[in-house]
């Protein structure tokens, strides 16, 4: 990957298991386009639903790729 992004699953705002949204982030769209095709795809041809299980087992979690800093940082906006 010349880009230097991977597939995750995200534990944040998550429905099922996090894969929508991990593919959201991925592609930079809205994950409700992503949720869409993915019951499209589940309810038409099966592939959906054997995909999103399939990446569910497979896929790491956001926080194990990129985990946080050990220090608590606080925006000073937010203050």
């Amino acid at each position: 990957m010349k880009n230097g992004k991977k597939l995750y699953k995200v534990r944040e705002g998550k429905v099922l298991a996090g894969v929508c949204q991990g593919l959201a982030e991925y592609l930079d769209i809205d994950v409700s386009i992503v949720r869409i095709l993915t019951v499209v795809l589940a309810l038409c041809y099966s592939v959906g639903l054997v995909a999103y299980i399939a990446a569910a087992l497979i896929l790491p979690w956001k926080e194990d790729l990129y985990p946080r800093d050990d220090f608590d940082f606080q925006d000073p906006r937010d203050l």
